[in-house]
């Protein structure tokens, strides 16, 4: 007995759906670069200097650029689901850390190279994302990937 096909309508549906949720994935990618926005007043808070404060600045485009061959087999071996959950808890971590941190709930234990981790994992994180998105998108749109 056949698998029941789903209809073209469903199809297009599911399409649209999974172009949606790509979309809102990639905007995680911009995460990293939000630390200009908030690194002042964490570096203030927390007593970083200059350096300290840039160093943990670097760590998560660290995370993000050197992560991207890895996430790409892992996208390609295992599918865009694993790194979807993977983007999805290491975000929810790393910046639950930065704001407990932040608040002094947490604490710094270790100093500043604790922060750079906690960027390092936004940076994999965000690439995670990325990738997961555009995989995704590559299999729902095999003709029209450029549009896509």
């Amino acid at each position: 007995m056949e698998a029941p096909t789903a209809s073209r309508r469903q199809r297009h549906y599911l399409r649209a759906v999974s172009m949606v949720g790509a979309c809102l994935a990639t905007t995680t990618a911009g995460t990293v670069y939000l630390f200009s926005t908030y690194g002042p007043a964490l570096s203030q808070r927390l007593g970083l200097n200059s350096s300290q404060s840039n160093f943990v600045a670097i760590s998560a485009n660290y995370g993000l650029l050197l992560s991207g061959p890895f996430f790409g087999w892992a996208a390609d071996t295992v599918g865009p689901q694993l790194l979807s959950v993977f983007a999805a808890v290491g975000s929810f971590a790393a910046f639950s850390a930065l704001a407990y941190t932040y608040d002094g709930e947490l604490g710094l234990y270790g100093g500043w190279p604790v922060l750079a981790l906690y960027m390092v994992l936004v940076g994999l994180s965000a690439q995670a994302a990325n990738m997961a998105a555009v995989t995704t998108t590559t299999k729902n749109f095999k003709q029209n990937r450029g549009g896509a």
